[in-house]
């Protein structure tokens, strides 16, 4: 299944929390349920911060099924972009990728700033994980 957001959004500048303020409103929602989020939990993935690429990347059984870019700002990680592979698509994977993310900034005590629509939607509809945005 493909989704396509419903909303245009205004772009991100660093400086200006209107930006972000608008990715973060829940009136810009981007439709993730639960059920689309996660398939079964015994499936091998992994997410890995391939630094190298300024990606983190979600692997399943070793081979690239998404990936998230990046870049640092501080304490924070700014992702632009969300994408799961076209053969790999509807089955859950960015849902994945970004629980794996939030756990690895959370563990680093790092911050994200979401500019990509999927993630900040991913971060409004898991408001425990609040504590890993970055604050506007």
């Amino acid at each position: 299944m493909h989704l396509t957001p419903s909303f245009a959004m205004a772009p991100f500048s660093p400086g200006d929390g209107a930006g972000l303020a608008s990715i973060l409103d829940p009136a810009s929602r981007w439709p993730v349920g639960e059920d689309e989020v996660m398939e079964t939990m015994a499936d091998d993935f992994e997410v890995t911060d391939a630094t190298d690429s300024g990606r983190f990347e979600l692997r399943r059984s070793g081979e690239l099924v998404g990936f998230a870019t990046y870049h640092r700002r501080g304490d924070a990680v700014v992702v632009p972009h969300v994408e799961t592979l076209v053969q790999y698509r509807g089955h859950g994977y960015a849902g994945r990728l970004m629980a794996g993310i939030v756990e690895m900034l959370r563990a680093d005590g790092r911050t994200i700033v979401p500019q990509c629509s999927f993630a900040a939607s991913y971060l409004r509809d898991h408001p425990d994980d609040a504590d890993v945005v970055h604050p506007v």
